[in-house]
């Protein structure tokens, strides 16, 4: 059930619906098969019916992720079908009415023969499949289409009394963020693949498209120094998901690679329930998306506030390094870095240790979190890094760290 697309947009911080509450609404709107003559059909769907077919919202264990999926079933008769058998009409009309039909005539002859067909058309079913985070305020749609987004959109806006979505806005487009990518190095946790799509910002709109190609290369830098835009840039976070971000920060082909693959293949091999396996693989996606998306948001320098819920500024958030680093206290040797009492408190709190929770948190770069994780691992505070590329935090971690109370 992995997400292949994501298209993003922004709930409330925490948003305060339950699970219940939602599947209570979509329960009133579910998917009913196209009629004889009904053109489209849509409504919702139990995400894993082999699982739970009552179940509407399939949500992990601690109710920090939840799935919806909507079902589109349209029925479509050929084109041509219908040219040809509004034509062999007209010249039926024709011999009647003792002239051609005329333009809207046709048009009025084309109506009728798509009713006509309809009953004998073969009907087509699509999913779209959405992943909330209620906690982080995130609504993902498994979609790089717009018109597909806004049509789950708009059924759940039928289908609850109130629901506040918006649009992700950041404080530097994402095209800015690819041309300063290409231009320099991203930076960690984020590395540039080989795929790219370059646009003139003049009127011809000239493109180029690189595929399987090192975008280092000094041709690259002349396109981008001669006013072109990065469109589209492939990227790997983590050395856990590939994807392609476009300029409207859609992420496309996601692509989730083997140190998630193999966790998700542990899991599909010693659990046999179909709703908690289902519930496993929505719980890695969704803790590996909100790790991804909140690197993606820092590099896009932040979200800008809202009038009526203005976000925090960046240089004041809480969990800052500024305000954490004489919290506790560590035995350490004058070599050590001044920031790591501050990092074990991050960890203590997140009971998890990873450099790029380290980094986000103290404003630092990737390298420097990186070495106050591994120093941890030396002092024995975590474990080394498993398989599936987490630690765990041993018996011989301070205590005071971990109930450490971090206040604005």
């Amino acid at each position: 059930m992995l997400f292949k697309n994501l298209r993003l947009y922004r709930l409330p911080r925490p948003w305060l619906t339950t699970p219940t509450e939602l599947e209570d609404q979509l329960r009133q709107r579910p998917f009913v098969e196209c009629g004889t003559l009904t053109a489209r059909s849509e409504g919702w769907v139990p995400p894993c019916p082999t699982g739970n077919p009552d179940a509407y919202v399939v949500t992990t264990p601690d109710l920090t992720h939840w799935h919806i999926r909507l079902k589109v079933q349209e029925k479509t008769v050929p084109a041509r079908v219908v040219k040809a058998e509004a034509a062999r009409r007209a010249v039926e009309i024709e011999k009647v009415q003792c002239y051609k039909p005329g333009k809207r005539q046709m048009k009025a002859i084309e109506e009728e023969v798509c009713v006509a067909l309809l009953p004998r058309a073969f009907a087509t079913d699509r999913h779209i499949d959405a992943w909330i985070d209620p906690h982080n305020g995130w609504l993902g749609i498994d979609t790089a289409s717009t018109g597909q987004a806004e049509r789950i959109l708009d059924a759940l806006r039928g289908a609850l009394e109130e629901f506040p979505v918006r649009m992700l806005k950041v404080n530097r487009s994402p095209a800015s963020l690819m041309a300063g990518w290409l231009a320099t190095e991203p930076e960690a946790p984020f590395t540039i693949d080989q795929d790219c799509v370059l646009k003139a910002v003049t009127d011809d709109k000239a493109t180029i498209r690189y595929a399987h190609y090192s975008l280092d290369g000094k041709d690259v830098q002349e396109h981008l120094s001669t006013g072109k835009l990065p469109t589209r840039l492939a990227m790997t976070w983590d050395d856990r998901i590939s994807f392609v971000i476009d300029e409207a920060g859609t992420l496309r082909r996601l692509h989730w690679l083997s140190i998630i693959m193999e966790r998700v293949e542990q899991d599909a091999g010693t659990i046999d329930n179909p709703i908690e396996r289902h519930q496993a693989d929505l719980t890695i996606m969704g803790t590996e998306l909100a790790r991804l998306l909140a690197d993606l948001v820092d590099n896009l320098g932040g979200e800008k506030a809202e009038e009526d819920a203005p976000i925090e500024p960046r240089a004041t958030r809480p969990h800052r390094h500024t305000q954490a680093a004489n919290n506790l206290h560590l035995p350490r040797d004058d070599n050590a870095d001044p920031l790591y009492p501050a990092a074990v408190q991050i960890v203590g709190k997140e009971r998890r240790a990873s450099a790029s929770l380290v980094q986000r948190h103290l404003t630092i770069g990737y390298n420097r979190a990186a070495r106050l994780v591994q120093q941890m691992e030396d002092d024995g505070y975590v474990s080394p890094m498993d398989t599936s590329g987490t630690r765990t935090l041993t018996a011989k971690f301070p205590r005071a760290a971990l109930w450490t109370l971090w206040l604005p």
